[in-house]
């Protein structure tokens, strides 16, 4: 979602702008970036950004060829930068072959993410979870309704509740995260 030109066009108004690399005019990469006062950065409420490399240039290939490809092809894509100050980017979990960048002179600080990809059978996710999480989730469903909500303002009120009983700021403007709702509910949950 981060990287759909609805959401940059929101969250950087003309402040992004993406890097292709194409083979046989078929895209291969695009890596998306913002550029504000010469440095490549990740803008407000983004939790990632950076590269997609097509799968077939991702999947396994005899004598493990595909990191030797993806490593021409990200030296290609770097090439195609504009000039910057500073580089400093949150990688979508996908990129999981790093190492080019290193070689490139860029310096990384890994994070890990969790992410459950196949959400169709909650029940059997449910029963490999561990016993907290289990304990989490049943507290959790003691303690909350869930309702479908329509309107923005009531959605951005939940987050500023919920940010209020942590002690903490709700980030980002109220303005831009209105915008985010809206396009969303517009788009449906499905399309983003």
């Amino acid at each position: 979602m981060f990287e759909q030109l609805w959401w940059l066009d929101i969250v950087a108004p003309e402040k992004w702008n993406e890097v292709l690399v194409e083979e046989n005019g078929e895209v291969i990469e695009r890596f998306t970036y913002v550029l504000d006062n010469g440095k490549i950065l990740m803008p407000e409420l983004t939790q990632t950004m950076g590269s997609w490399i097509s799968d077939r240039y991702r999947s396994f290939q005899t004598g493990n060829t595909q990191l030797s490809e993806q490593k021409d092809i990200i030296r290609e894509m770097i090439s195609k930068f504009p000039k910057h100050k500073s580089f400093n980017m949150v990688f979508d979990s996908s990129n999981d072959y790093i190492l080019p960048y290193r070689w490139l002179g860029f310096r990384y600080v890994p994070s890990f993410l969790y992410r459950i990809d196949d959400l169709a059978d909650m029940e059997l996710l449910y029963t490999k979870m561990n016993k907290s999480a289990k304990k989490n989730i049943k507290s959790a469903n003691n303690k909350t309704e869930i309702v479908e909500e329509d309107s923005s303002t009531e959605i951005l009120d939940l987050i500023d509740k919920t940010y209020e009983v942590q002690g903490r700021t709700t980030p980002g403007k109220r303005e831009m995260k209105e915008k985010i709702v809206n396009e969303v509910l517009e788009r449906g949950s499905n399309s983003c």
